[in-house]
């Protein structure tokens, strides 16, 4: 059996006067990329909008555009596009508000009828995906993924890692940029990384530094213990850290190359070990691993406030991730 990566598209970095895409963010535009017109870049901006600023940079070259007459609302609607394929509504709307007020400083009025029908747009398309999510990845389908690795031609290094990674992420009910890296060369903001795991051969300690609820790195810890049954996160990333190439100052999860895992290069991955296993694997994601592991507390009988502890969720909406009938 043959299990291989998909072909990898161009992406993720964006620029209003290109159509293509980079695995790394672009440089900022210069004269020449804007038609050689010698725009000026926007001027310094106030505290209020720095640490926002700060975020957007590291995505959008859009930004040394704020004050010229380069942004137009095609412009805006593209970004907007661009944004929707990997982030929600919530962030979609929040960055374009940070540059029409970067903007406003700059003495520019970016407010657009179109451009918030567009974001409306995302948030209704981003509603109806809820409703049709992914399926849950739960116990029988971790062990179908796991003889399909097996089975695969990666390495032995590759498939610790991708292994140690799916059960990390099921068993400790992870976000995708909780253990993941923002591209193959860039680590995610708060990602893990090998000091923060304190192992034992009975258990692992995982220390989360930052996340979607914990802002302000306040941290949180996860302790996994082993399943006296194949699909065990502690012998896997026993087995996963015994092969692990010794780089220093990288993210927990790196291959036989050196590159960082991605959270799409293990959703391709995870697709291909389901689709050799007989799902179809168009129903599941990266997601499902969460979504699983919050199904499987509730069939096994947690109460909603252990399921919540299980996901760190601090309101109701953990119940999008309880799929007990799919």
């Amino acid at each position: 059996m043959h299990v291989a990566e998909a072909p990898r598209t161009p992406g993720p970095s964006w620029h209003p006067q290109q159509k293509t895409r980079h695995l790394r963010c672009p440089r900022a535009p210069t004269p020449s990329d804007v038609g050689g017109s010698g725009l000026p870049v926007a001027r310094p901006v106030s505290v209020h909008t720095c640490h926002i600023r700060d975020s957007l940079e590291t995505t959008a070259p859009i930004l040394p555009l704020v004050g010229t007459k380069v942004i137009t609302d095609t412009i805006m609607l593209a970004f907007v596009a661009y944004l929707a394929r990997q982030h929600a509504a919530s962030t979609v709307r929040l960055y374009v508000s940070a540059i029409r007020a970067i903007a406003k400083e700059n003495g520019k009025d970016l407010s657009s009828r179109r451009v918030d029908l567009a974001v409306q747009g995302v948030a209704r398309a981003q509603a109806n995906r809820t409703k049709n999510a992914s399926k849950p990845i739960l116990l029988p389908h971790m062990a179908a993924m796991r003889r399909a690795l097996i089975r695969s031609n990666l390495n032995a290094t590759d498939r610790a890692m991708v292994w140690a990674a799916i059960c990390l992420g099921f068993f400790a009910c992870l976000r995708a940029s909780e253990y993941t890296s923002t591209t193959a060369t860039t680590m995610s903001d708060g990602g893990l990384r090998t000091e923060d795991l304190s192992i034992t051969p009975q258990a692992i300690q995982v220390t989360i530094k930052k996340s979607k609820t914990d802002q302000l790195g306040k941290g949180h810890s996860v302790r996994l213990t082993t399943t006296n049954s194949t699909v065990c996160p502690v012998k896997a990333m026993h087995t996963y850290l015994s092969r692990r190439p010794n780089l220093p100052n990288r993210p927990l999860f790196v291959d036989s190359c050196g590159k960082f895992l991605t959270a799409p290069r293990l959703t391709r991955l995870i697709r291909h070990l389901l689709s050799s296993a007989g799902y179809p694997p168009i129903q599941y994601s990266l997601h499902g691993l969460r979504a699983g592991a919050a199904t499987t507390g509730a069939m096994s009988g947690f109460t909603e406030s252990e399921i919540m502890k299980l996901g760190r969720w601090r309101s109701a909406c953990y119940k999008n991730y309880v799929r007990c009938g799919k």
